[in-house]
């Protein structure tokens, strides 16, 4: 049976191989906008803004943003486990005029070293609960974007909870390929336990439905986001 992460980099690569970033089609056709309202009031008139961002894909959210502090000094640290993600995403830079803001490195999220108090935003959109093992690493990855991040920094957050895959044709409930399953109220209180020293800046409930060919069978992919954004 393939891995958790085998069927997501499965899906992964299919996508960034037929889809073009911002064009209608699938769900890189636009950014998280919520996200980028956050980082705009956050970075106004600061210099040498240093953002990470997890799980970047081809640049869905990383472009805007690079453009966003790209005349005020800042960098761009860009980190996905497929190489394809990142290949895409270098070309996408290019042809946004940002690729002098972005670094980029091929990494599992669960084995990226981020170095204490060396970012003022760090963003972990929809890939955590995909690229671990389980809630211990779950819970490890979290901690160590909490140390990675500065004091007055921010750290925006998208899970995947309750999610559901379903058969289109069978209405056959099948297994879900996520490394840490949660419903949404389990993953609230989580995530509100683990910042309850921080202040919670935003938090939101965001249904979500997918349908999608799968192993031959066109799937139904139901799931609730977990949006989450605190200050340090």
């Amino acid at each position: 049976m393939k891995s958790i992460k085998q069927i997501n980099a499965e899906y992964h690569g299919n996508l960034y191989s037929r889809a073009k970033l911002f064009e209608k089609g699938s769900w890189l056709e636009e950014s998280d906008d919520v996200l980028l309202d956050i980082v705009q009031k956050y970075i106004e008139d600061k210099k040498d803004v240093r953002i990470l961002d997890l799980g970047c894909g081809v640049g869905r959210n990383s472009i805007p943003i690079a453009k966003m502090i790209q005349n005020n000094g800042g960098q761009l640290v860009c980190v996905d486990f497929l190489a394809i993600a990142i290949e895409k995403l270098k070309k996408n830079a290019i042809q946004h005029g940002v690729s002098d803001i972005i670094q980029s490195h091929i990494a599992d999220i669960e084995l990226f070293n981020i170095e204490p108090k060396t970012f003022d935003i760090i963003i972990a959109q929809s890939v955590i609960e995909h690229g671990v093992e389980n809630k211990e690493n779950f819970l490890k990855v979290i901690h160590s974007i909490q140390n990675g991040t500065k004091n007055g920094g921010i750290n925006y957050l998208g899970i995947t909870t309750g999610l559901e895959e379903i058969d289109a044709k069978t209405n056959e409930q099948l297994r879900a390929d996520i490394g840490y399953s949660a419903t949404y109220e389990e993953m609230q209180r989580c995530i509100r336990d683990l910042y309850n020293h921080w202040e919670i800046t935003c938090e939101e409930k965001e249904p979500y439905r997918e349908e999608y060919i799968k192993n031959g069978k066109m799937i139904i992919w139901k799931a609730t986001f977990f949006v989450f954004a605190a200050k340090k």
